[in-house]
């Protein structure tokens, strides 16, 4: 999995509401399932942007995420293995889903 994770998210919110649901995630840290070590502050950088992209007519699947509102950019220290990493997308996805978000997770991956 590469270092670097884009997380597409729209519905009825806003850029600080993404921002506060991301840092949410990041200050859980709670061990993750396959892990015991959680992702900390220190082993990623968040930063929470308003997609230039974003057109709300355009939000059609399966490539509509590409317009919406909010992404995450998530980059990963090197040292982060792929369960962490993987694990983390998926805490910060399902916290976003629960508050009935559209979100979606596009990475490169490695061979």
């Amino acid at each position: 999995m590469d270092s670097y994770v884009a997380v597409y998210v729209d519905g009825d919110c806003d850029l600080e509401a993404v921002r506060v649901a991301g840092e949410s995630v990041l200050r859980a840290r709670a061990p993750y399932r396959h892990h015991p070590e959680p992702v900390g502050d220190r082993d990623l950088e968040i930063e929470v942007l308003e997609d230039g992209e974003f057109e709300p007519r355009r939000v059609e699947f399966p490539d509509g995420f590409l317009c919406f509102r909010c992404k995450i950019e998530v980059e990963f220290a090197s040292d982060v293995g792929d369960v962490n990493r993987v694990n983390f997308i998926g805490a910060l996805l399902q916290h976003l889903w629960a508050r009935t978000w559209s979100a979606v997770a596009v990475c490169d991956l490695r061979a």
